[in-house]
């Protein structure tokens, strides 16, 4: 019973934890990619 507690406690932290590192990691190759085109069109 302790231990289905914890699997219900930590699994909302997970999923919380993967969405922020998606949502970081797509706004990330975002910024890259608008860098790589404000590179291309300053040159």
């Amino acid at each position: 019973m302790t231990s289905g507690v914890q699997q219900r406690s930590t699994g909302p932290s997970l999923a919380t934890l993967t969405a922020s590192f998606t949502a970081w990691l797509h706004h990330a190759i975002i910024s890259l990619h608008n860098r790589q085109q404000y590179f291309e069109y300053s040159i």
